[in-house]
């Protein structure tokens, strides 16, 4: 009944968004009951699982369009992929990997 009374108030009011439905939308795409989580909290979930979708079909997308492409018009991430951040790879030195080795041997 509720649901009701939040879309004819919206349709009163002219406005086609309505933050409960928003917040339901969101919680729709993560698969999550919306109570425990904060609108921000949904948001972040949201983004992050649209980020994951895309990092896993952008490489199918451009694999399986590259090889009718020019090799001037190649497909590559960062023109498919809406979401993707190019991130520095930080070298990984020996100092930082005997750290990691006795961490796992304990000191072995």
């Amino acid at each position: 009944m509720q649901d009701a009374e939040d879309s004819s108030r919206d349709q009163k009011a002219g406005t086609e968004f309505s933050v409960r439905r928003a917040i339901w939308e969101l919680a729709g795409i993560v698969g999550v009951h919306p109570d425990p989580y904060s609108i921000r909290e949904l948001e972040w979930m949201g983004r992050g699982r649209m980020c994951h979708d895309w990092n896993m079909f952008a490489p199918l997308i451009c694999c399986t369009a590259n090889p009718w492409l020019d090799k001037k018009n190649v497909l590559t991430l960062e023109k498919v992929h809406p979401y993707f951040e190019k991130k520095a790879v930080k070298p990984f030195k020996r100092s930082d990997w005997m750290k990691f080795k006795a961490a796992i041997t304990g000191g072995l």
